[in-house]
């Protein structure tokens, strides 16, 4: 009698404790970049010329030096884009407690406690960039070649709306013109979850 209990009550276990987890809406993934644009190097304001400096290059797979291109910076291209601050931020830390080794799915309380921190920080760098979000691009469907080895490209400027809740990022050179922008949020999977959706748009 005492095993049929447990075999009958563990499962129901496994449910109550599983369901401290929270639920992310996969359309969350779809509010985040708001809109964004692909331009060129005389679109730029003087002062986003001068903040490029000596570049640029591109990897062809690895990050030695045999396996850099160089390109243009007036010859290339760059992305304007505004991004929900609030939602990237929930995304970013849903999958962020566990360990490093082995993420997993935060509480509802956990996700909304961390996210509000990393979206009210001071410094609104700290959403964006390694162990964080990195961006990403593909042109007909084949992935832009990256310009930066962990941030995937390089962010110029960011501009922080705190009433609308918005950042205007601007990110470049980007060797290629990409028709699609992406955001690879950090651990994105974590085993026994539903991966977290990547946030793209298309642009024009």
């Amino acid at each position: 009698v005492f095993v049929l209990g447990y075999i009958l009550i563990f499962p129901a276990l496994l449910l109550i404790s599983c369901s401290d987890h929270a639920t992310i809406d996969p359309k969350l993934s779809d509010q985040v970049i708001i809109e964004a644009h692909v331009i060129n190097y005389e679109e730029l304001s003087k002062s986003e010329q001068d903040k490029i400096g000596i570049c640029c290059f591109y990897s062809t797979g690895g990050w030695t030096v045999g396996d850099l291109v160089r390109f243009s910076p007036e010859k290339a291209y760059y992305v304007r884009a505004r991004i929900n601050i609030d939602i990237l931020a929930r995304l970013t830390e849903a999958n962020k407690c566990g360990t490093i080794t082995q993420p997993a799915r935060c509480t509802e309380e956990e996700i909304q406690t961390k996210a509000k921190a990393l979206a009210e920080h001071s410094n609104p760098h700290m959403l964006y960039g390694k162990y964080k979000n990195s961006w990403a691009f593909t042109s007909s469907g084949i992935a832009v070649p990256k310009t930066v080895k962990f941030d995937g490209h390089r962010l110029l400027s960011i501009n922080r709306d705190t009433v609308s809740r918005l950042d205007e990022v601007l990110i470049g050179p980007i060797p290629q013109r990409p028709d699609q922008m992406m955001i690879i949020i950090y651990s994105s999977s974590v085993n026994g979850y539903e991966p977290l959706r990547n946030p793209r748009r298309t642009m024009n």
